[in-house]
């Protein structure tokens, strides 16, 4: 992470679809939805992304939809380790236009800060291995599997 960068974990590599992110190349589906914030009901359709990279707290995906920074997602993860989507709750804090070289079909890609993950809050779900000397959480195990395994 650079001197400028506010992130408190590094970023994990990941290619999974994603509806509307040590190195692992890994395709995860995502679908998302906006959420109106005060009546927790969705108010748009659901959109697909693909997921660039995971960390403890949030993802990185990319799909057609520019979305604004502050809006409330419900993120549904199809990883390849699972067969039933996990879902979250997260919150934008970023959206740019892809640009040269990886720009494709105007293309978003998009950071989220989970805060919730089926129904529990983020932090409720982080793993603290002593011995293998990693954090995990709820975000790395939708994504990745199972880390004690």
């Amino acid at each position: 992470m650079g001197p400028q960068d506010k992130r408190k974990f590094d970023r994990v590599p990941i290619g999974t679809d994603v509806f509307f992110q040590l190195s692992f190349e890994v395709k995860t589906q995502v679908n998302f939805q906006i959420v109106d914030r005060d009546l927790n009901r969705p108010l748009s359709r659901k959109y697909l992304a693909l997921s660039k990279n995971v960390s403890i707290e949030g993802l990185c995906f990319s799909s057609l939809k520019k979305l604004e920074e502050g809006e409330l997602l419900v993120i549904e993860i199809v990883s390849p380790a699972s067969k039933q989507p996990v879902r979250m709750k997260g919150l934008v804090r970023w959206s740019r236009k892809l640009t040269p070289p990886e720009f494709d079909d105007n293309k978003f890609d998009t950071g989220v800060k989970i805060i919730e993950i089926s129904g529990r809050p983020l932090d409720a779900t982080y793993t603290r291995d002593a011995e293998k000397k990693v954090v995990w959480s709820g975000v790395l195990e939708a994504v990745m599997g199972n880390f004690h395994a």
